[in-house]
């Protein structure tokens, strides 16, 4: 298998896309999984996680 290269740096050493520098493109950094995770979470799921996090002002409960 091939790499491809992308451009070279300062030494004049051949560079391929797997070392650009994740700064340049945060979007694209890879997530760290847990022991237990085979899949990273969706952003959907981050987003109801959060919510989840706050009592519901609305939700009906018993007084102790």
């Amino acid at each position: 298998m091939s790499e491809n290269v992308t451009d070279s740096d300062p030494t004049g050493n051949a560079l391929t896309a797997d070392d650009a520098p994740v700064e340049e493109h945060p979007e694209l950094e890879l997530r760290v999984l847990e022991d237990d995770e085979t899949v990273p979470p969706r952003p959907e799921e981050e987003v109801a996680d959060v919510a989840r996090a706050e009592p519901d002002p609305h939700e009906v409960r018993p007084h102790d």
